[in-house]
């Protein structure tokens, strides 16, 4: 017995160019989406990354006061993942009693597609740091380079806060320093500054 078929039994259907339509449109808007998740995934790495700078910062302030002790703040030269670049990315913070020291947190580090710039005219608390030296972070034989200043038991910090002296630290995204800066600071960076009377942080950014 021969089967009719009724011309509506295929309405709901897709044809092959219907369907090739629609996944191009896909890979378009997949496309298109990628430039902008990656601008807010490297904001978000410079934003968090920013805010284990002044973490540390205040609580190593926080800390100077409370114990009355000096603390160390120390920014360390590390290499990334790949072994190839080494940039200033771990920060740790060291309380000072008489000759001992005495690690006062966990070594934190920035995002690893973020670096802290060594640059006198975007970090003058690495380039110019009255205080520097080489040591090993906890758990590792490698002496690496650092930079430091200490925050004082009355808060401040012991940097010169003689007029026209700027203490801050900028950090940016790795890639920007692989594409070349050409003495101008890239699109997305923030820039921590420091007031030595005070001792307190704040974050600046485009």
């Amino acid at each position: 017995m021969k089967t009719i078929l009724n011309a509506n039994d295929n309405k709901g259907g897709f044809s092959l160019i219907e369907l090739m339509v629609v996944i191009g449109m896909i890979a378009g808007l997949t496309t298109l989406s990628i430039p902008a998740f990656n601008s807010i995934t490297d904001a978000n790495a410079l934003n968090a990354s920013a805010s284990k700078v002044i973490d540390a910062m205040n609580l190593a302030r926080q800390s100077a006061i409370t114990l009355n002790r000096p603390v160390q703040i120390r920014f360390y030269q590390i290499k990334d993942l790949s072994g190839t670049d080494l940039s200033y990315r771990a920060i740790r913070l060291i309380q000072v009693d008489g000759s001992t020291l005495k690690d006062l947190a966990k070594v934190d580090y920035v995002d690893r597609n973020v670096i802290l710039s060594d640059r006198p005219e975007y970090s003058t608390l690495i380039a110019a740091a009255p205080q520097f030296g080489t040591d090993s972070l906890p758990g590792n034989t490698t002496n690496l380079n650092y930079r430091m200043f200490q925050f004082m038991p009355d808060g401040s910090a012991d940097l010169p806060a003689a007029s026209g002296d700027s203490w801050f630290i900028t950090l940016y995204l790795k890639r920007a320093v692989k594409n070349g800066l050409d003495g101008a600071l890239p699109q997305n960076f923030i820039t921590v500054q420091i007031d030595p009377v005070t001792g307190k942080a704040r974050a600046y950014h485009p």
